[in-house]
Formats: C-alpha cells, structure tokens, sequence
C-alpha cells in the first residue's frame, strides 16, 4: 500500500542505520538517535545543515546581509553547507539559491543533492496516492502533493490556503501580497488534475481540514507513512506526511556518511517541529528563538530570531567565524568623483595632432571646477599604439608621444595641489610582442624570457578559439613549428601566469608606481590572466569555425589564486584603490572580488552597458531593448554589488559609444534627456566614473567608410559581420553605432576647426570638425549639461544629503516602464530617485504628502513637484528626488 524508504548507512539495518520516528516523544527520539550515532564530542566543525522558512529567512524578507556573510565566511573556511528544508527543490527560493550551499536536502528529506549530483530520491507509489486521495475526499479534507517541482493543490486546500494567506497578509497592500507570492514561489489554485504521475512523482502529501478530521486522518494511515509534523493551521490544522522513513534526520546521517563526516562535526539549524530530527542528527543543534517549544527542549542552545541575525551571532559567539565588520565603515575612495581621460583625445600641448600629459596639466583646472577628485588616464605608456596603448613595451617609461616621466612627475604634484588623485591604467594580462621580453622569447627558446608568455609547438594551431578581435588566439613563429597565445590583437601576446617569476616581476613593477604616488590603478582585462589549461577545442560559434576564448580563457577555476597573490605583494601594502575590469565574473562570485576580503576596492558591471549586443567580443550582433529592460539590469547590478561591497558606477567608457547616442537615440540632443539619464546613474550606490565629454553630452560620429576608423576592434568587427552575412552598408551602419571610436575623437574645448584640441589635424577624426558641442560654449552658461554636471556633482560631494547619496543603501522601487525609481537610505535619511526616461508624461503611485523634493533636473528655478489625485507626475525626461519627511515623535 506505500512504496518503503530507508536510508542505509555501511550496509546497516534499519536499527542501526534507518531511523524512523512514527509516534515517538521526543525523548524517544533523542535516545534512539543517539543509540545510531554515538556520542557528540569536541571536533571541529564540517558541515552545517540549515532550514530555511523560519531560519535562514521570514517569507516576507530575503537572507539577510549578515546571514550570508555567515555562510560565505563558512565556505571560505572549507565549512560544507547544506540547505535542509520541507520545500521541494522547484520552490526554493531564488535568494537561498543564490547563497550556493554545498547540498540540498529538499521535500523534508525525500531528495538529497550534492554539488549538482542527485544522490537520492524518494517518492509515493501511485497506489498508495489513490488511497490518500479517497480518503480525504471522504473525510472532506483539503489535499497537497508535492513533486520536485510542482505543487498540486485540490479545490478545498486551495480554498484554505489562499484564506490563510489573506490573513496573514492582512496589513499589506495587493501588490505586497503578490511580491511575497514571488519571492517565496507561492501558487495556491485548484490544479490537482494536472497531475501525471507519468510525468513526475509526489513526494510529500500535505492535508488540510478541522482538528477532527485531521485526526481521523491521522489514525488512518500513521503507521504507513512519516508523519513529520501536525499543527495549527489557522482555523484549521495541517498533517504534513512523507514517505515511511523519510526526515530531515535520516537523510542528515545518509549524507555525512557519504562525506565521511561524524555526527560531531556536524551542525544544524531550524525553527519548526519538523526540524527536531534535523537538530538531533547532529552534533550541535540550534533553534531559533522564534521556534516551537517542542524544538528548543531539544536544541543544544537556542540562538536569536530571524530579525535579530540569530544565525550569524550564533557562528560568532562559537568563533565558527570572526565578526563582519559592518560595510559602513567608510573607505576613502568610495568618496570620489573620478573622470576618465584618453590622453590621445584630450589635449595636444606641443601641436603634433596627439593629446599628451602636459596637456591634461594645462587643463587640471578646468577639470577642478567640474568637480572631480581623481583623473583615470588610460596607458600613457612606451607602446608601439597598435591598440592605442593597451599594448606596451615598457612598463616604466612613457610613449614619447605623451611627454617624459617628468611630465607624469609634474602632473601627479600639480593634482595633488588641487587635491586630484591620479590613478593608471594597468594592463597585465599582455604586453606588446615588442616588449625586450618577447623579443628576447623569440630570439631564444631556451631564455627564460620564453617561459614569460604562452609558447606551444605544433603544425597548425593549437585549438579552435577565437581571440577577442577576431581570428585564432594561437599566432605562427615565423620559421618554427611554434605558436604563442594571444586573447586579444596578435601583437598583444599574453604574459604566462603561472610561472612565478612573472608575477614578481609585474608586482615590482606595480609598486614602482604606487610608491611614486599615485592612488592606484583600473585594472585592464584582468580575468583573462587564468587560462584553461587542457587548451581543448570548443564548440564553434561563428561563421569562421572558431569559439569565443572568452569560454577557456576568462575568469577560469584557480584565478582567486593569482588574484589574492597580486593583492597582498602590492595593493594591499599601500592605501590605494583598485577598479577592476572583470567581465565574466558571475554575481554570486563578487565577494570574492570585492568583499572585505575581496581582491579589489570595487569593479565594472558590463551587463547595462552590453544590453543592446550578443556579447563585448561581438557587438555586430545588436539585441532590441527598452527602458525597462535597462531599469531591471541596472537595479540586478545594484543589488549584487550591495550584497558585497562597492561599485564603480558608468554609462561611457574608451570601450563604449558615446551614451547620449546608445541610450537616448533619437534624443541624443534633448539636453533634459541628456541630463535625466546622467541623474539616473550618478545617484546610484557606488562611485561614479565621468568619461571625458560626457559631461559636455557629446553625440556619436557617422563615419562614411571603413578606413576611416582606426579602433582594431572596429575593423574586425565590420569584416565579421560581412562574413556572417550582413552587406557593407549594414556592417558600417552597425560599427558607427557601436564603434569605441566613437568616445576617442579629440575633446572639443572651443567650436573652431578641431575644436582646440590641437592647431593640426587630429591623429583621429573629430566628431565635427566645427564643434557644435564644445566646452567653452557651455562653461558658466546656465542651463547647460556642462553646468548641471557640475551642480550635479556639487551637490552629491557638498550637498546637505551627501551622506545618504554616498554611503546610504539603495533598493529599487516599482515604477511604469519607462522610469527608472530607487530609494537611497540610511537610519536618518531616505531619498527616493524618479527618472522619467521617455517623451511622454507619466504618472507614478507615490504617497507625495510625506515627500520633500530636494532636486530636479529642470532648468527652471521653481521647483516643479506636480501632483495628482496622489500621483507623482514626471513630465518627458524629467528626474526628481524626493526626500521623505519624517513624522517629529
């Protein structure tokens, strides 16, 4: 009549190894377990077990900040970690998956997952399912059957359930009802006949009705099945049954002793009646104390509640782990304005048609009345330019067409004056193969020089992958069957990681510029720098036969090692900030990069800025997408990196068209456009980067030919393009769009011929020879974008609610489809950010009588806070913030 479960451990039989806990006190219970595992001794701690509803979290609120600093803290001490819950695999919720546990005991143990592997499943026979369901239909009971994925609910439960639901919720809105049904994967409706036991299996049967029929019920089939727990269910009660043998318990003791782990070594913590087996399973059991009675007579101690951070306390106070040192702690860095500087396209000081470091000197007080603290200046480095300084050839000099050391010297003392930091650009993942180190790799196989790069002998090319700018990573020695490695341009090879004595030769060389002064680097490419080293073939993704190397050759297992190595021998010996260009690295991975342990002070998210392409290796693959699609991108980064530490925040870079153009279309020239989508990402959590012109809202160029580009990238992409099947016109059309020519062009400081860059014709094309947009034209007019850039930053760096814009959290708010809202907040302050992103009005669900508005983008002086029948209403690429006002106690 029911399919029998027993967990076997070493081949034992079911008094030694299978423990079922059918009618037993809880003192019966504790005795027989500790009659199957023995004594609990003093050993160190191996695997924690945690229930989720009631423990990790509330229903009505994620993990919390501290909890999964907890577990991260766990895991990075080798500590295994396992969710152990009554929820079937497919409602987990997406908050627990992301805390990436080792092991998932699901279905209140009828499943058990480790790393991905199934390790073991129990499920009810189909007949013993049709006694169930004849008999609560007789007794006019509600029915649930759980499988892995899916809840089946008959009408009656459905009907107590969603009852029980509204009760509960009593106090919130509709649209808080239904974001707790999200997050929590709630689905109470009548769809029993959907099940198919030919399609999957229940696992768990729930039932429903008064404490009478409850107990009829129970009488009936307890000796047949696990009755894990029977409780108050609002007016009603709940009998939740699995299959005979099956808890939480036996499938803790199955799992450690597949892991060779003693009950000792074991930890667990839980909330409910149906976690007593979990806490006695093993070693130190916890109950929460928003737990049952029943659990905390049981539980070896009793920690605080969900609210309180019971769980994190809990693992301090055994010194499982050291405390977290809260992320208010402030970092000077998290303060800065930074501006991004092409030293090529900034300012030509000696007339030679190319930007230089005198020239950006000449130019720091301009730069001071815009506001910003610290200038990021791309590679200014001796180089060959073939991709324009990302390729160089001597780390300790400066290409001569930027000046000499002394000009850097003379830069970084005039900053300081103006009290503006400089950080470089580091590029360490590669070197220019007319670096004396490849040159002398060349020359001589057996110098040690050789072992400097990625050298391979074969007669053809090692494997199938595709570099970054097109064409096989793998490039011929002429006159020898050898190969070198190249992610990127072929004469850019990459250095060889994994030979220490580069990596001591990079660190000397890191900092050698950090103890000249200057505060730090951006950190160019720096997930490539850990390859796959089996060098296999992968599956081919384009018309050329070849793969992206971005598969085997970014962000690869074993990189944390090279990372945290780079750390400690040079970061981390000086005061200085580190922003890491680190595509590829998933969300749940950023601790790692940027949590107090982190690698780096913060890092680029590149998902809002790639949303309109395939990927940054193929933008000629263009991807439709809408404001909303933006807001759900942007507001995904913001809460990832908040999770774990600090952000560099961005809308243009050297590697991005110009903003204005790729965001705004066809209002590229609406300056309160211009301006609502600056407001939109400069407000955010984190620091903000500027690129150069930006602040002027400069526009793309329309190139009219391919040879008038010069970026390497956007030559390869345009001859890609072509040969996946696209004509001239179009592969032009598309790299005019997405070109990184196109913030290259020389900076417009005036609107006479080169715009004043330079008194000869730029090395790059201007965006217009004649600039219409320039600095000189907007600089002290009112009404301007360079104007309320520097209002803008004045009033996030100086202004009243400085604190809150800068360190406060961040959370997005639920706003229409073409607006972009968030709150910014500390315990004193909330700031609520509305930006309307379209050429219409709209109209947002704000309660606006507690609301202050404290800036807008407008032009105007008034402050324009409309409102109607309790709306807030935004006119087109209208951004406002609004600060609330709180009630005097």
């Amino acid at each position: 009549m029911y399919e029998k479960c027993t967990y076997f451990l070493n081949g034992a039989n079911a008094l030694n190894g299978s423990v079922s806990f059918v009618n037993m006190t809880s003192e019966t219970k504790q005795k027989a377990i500790r009659q199957v595992s023995g004594n609990v001794k003093d050993q160190s701690v191996k695997m924690i077990y945690f229930d989720i509803d009631g423990t990790l979290r509330e229903e009505n609120a994620e993990v919390s900040e501290k909890t999964r600093y907890a577990i991260r803290e766990c895991k990075r001490q080798g500590i295994l970690t396992c969710i152990c819950t009554g929820r079937n695999t497919g409602s987990i919720q997406k908050d627990v998956q992301e805390l990436q546990m080792d092991g998932t005991i699901s279905g209140g143990g009828t499943r058990i997952l480790y790393r991905g592997k199934e390790l073991s499943r129990k499920e009810y026979s189909d007949k013993w399912l049709k006694e169930v369901r004849i008999l609560t239909e007789k007794q006019q009971a509600g029915l649930v059957l759980e499988t892995q994925k899916n809840v089946y609910m008959d009408q009656k439960a459905a009907e107590i359930y969603q009852q029980l639901f509204k009760e509960k919720t009593k106090n919130c809105t509709e649209e808080e009802r239904e974001k707790i049904k999200r997050k929590n994967r709630y689905l109470y409706k009548d769809n029993m006949e959907a099940y198919d036991s030919n399609q999957e299996k229940a696992h768990k049967i729930c039932i429903v009705g008064t404490e009478a029929v409850i107990n009829r019920i129970k009488e009936e089939i307890e000796n047949r099945c696990e009755i894990v727990q029977m409780i108050p269910f609002g007016k009603d009660y709940l009998l939740e049954c699995l299959p005979e043998g099956c808890n939480k318990g036996n499938a803790v003791r199955y799992l450690n002793q597949k892991l060779e782990i003693e009950k000792s070594e074991s930890m667990s913590f839980g909330d409910g009646e149906n976690d007593e087996e979990l806490l006695l399973a093993t070693g130190t059991g916890v109950a929460m104390e928003n737990g049952s009675a029943e659990l905390k007579k049981i539980a070896d101690s009793i920690c605080g509640t969900v609210q309180e951070d019971g769980i994190y306390k809990e693992l301090v106070n055994r010194k499982i782990i050291k405390e977290r040192q809260e992320m208010v702690k402030r970092k000077w860095w998290q303060e800065e304005v930074i501006y991004q500087i092409y030293p090529r396209s900034f300012c030509d000081s000696n007339g030679d048609g190319i930007g230089d470091l005198k020239g950006i000197t000449s130019k720091l007080d301009y730069l001071k009345d815009l506001g910003v603290t610290m200038l990021w200046i791309c590679p200014c480095y001796q180089s060959p330019m073939d991709d324009n300084g990302y390729d160089i050839s001597d780390y300790m000099k400066i290409a001569e067409e930027f000046g000499t050391m002394e000009d850097m010297d003379e830069l970084i003392s005039e900053g300081k004056k103006r009290n503006i930091k400089i950080i470089l650009d580091l590029v360490i993942n590669h070197t220019s193969d007319e670096h004396p180190w490849f040159q002398e790799a060349l020359k001589n196989p057996e110098s040690k020089y050789h072992d400097y790069y990625i050298f391979k002998s074969g007669k053809k090319e090692i494997n199938n992958w595709r570099s970054v700018f097109g064409g096989n990573v793998w490039e011929k020695i002429p006159g020898r069957d050898e190969y070198y490695f190249h992610a990127f341009g072929k004469k850019q090879p990459d250095l060889n990681w994994e030979n220490p004595e580069v990596r001591k030769e990079l660190y000397q060389m890191v900092n050698w510029w950090l103890d000249k002064g200057i505060a730090g680097f951006r950190i160019d490419a720096i997930t490539f720098i850990k390859k796959d080293l089996t060098w296999e073939d992968r599956e081919a993704d384009g018309a050329d036969g070849l793969a992206k190397c971005t598969k085997a050759s970014r962000n690869q297992p074993g990189i944390g090692t090279f990372l945290n190595e780079l750390k400690e021998n040079t970061f981390q010996r000086h005061d200085c900030v580190t922003v890491a260009e680190a595509p590829g690295v998933p969300y749940e991975e950023l601790e790692e990069f940027i949590g107090e342990q982190g690698y780096f002070s913060m890092i680029f998210d590149f998902r809002y800025a790639d949303l309109d392409i395939a990927s940054g290796s193929e933008w000629f693959k263009r991807i439709p997408w809408t404001v909303k699609d933006l807001n759900q991108k942007v507001m995904a980064s913001q809460r990832a990196l908040q999770k774990c530490g600090w952000g560099a925040n961005f809308i243009e870079n050297h590697d991005q068209p110009r903003a204005t153009s790729k965001y705004l279309k066809e209002y590229q020239n609406n300056s309160d456009a211009v301006k609502a989508l600056a407001a939109m990402y400069f407000f955010l959590r984190g620091t903000p980067f500027i690129y150069q012109g930006q602040e002027l809202g400069m526009v793309n160029f329309e190139r009219h030919g391919i040879e008038e580009f010069n970026d390497i990238s956007s030559i390869d992409q345009y001859h890609r393009s072509i040969e996946e099947g696209l004509t001239e016109k179009e592969a032009l059309h598309i790299v005019n769009l997405r070109s990184r020519d196109n913030t290259r062009t020389p900076f417009p400081w005036t609107n006479e011929q080169y715009g004043g860059f330079s008194n000869v014709k730029p090395w790059l094309g201007m965006t217009e020879e004649y600039p219409k947009i320039n600095a000189e034209d907007q600089i002290g007019h009112d009404g301007s974008i360079y104007q309320f850039y520097k209002e803008m930053i004045a009033f996030r760096q100086k202004g009243e609610y400085r604190d809150c814009l800068i360190f406060g959290d961040i959370e997005p708010l639920q706003s229409s489809d073409n607006v972009i809202a968030y709150r910014r907040f500390t315990k004193e302050e909330s700031i609520e950010c509305w930006i309307n992103l379209s050429s219409e009005t709209v109209e947002e669900n704000v309660v606006v009588e507690k609301k202050e508005l404290i800036w807008q983008n407008s032009d105007r002086k008034e402050k324009e806070f409309n409102i109607k029948e309790n709306k807030l209403v935004l006119k087109p690429f209208q951004a406002v913030l609004l600060k609330e006002i709180k009630e005097e106690k």
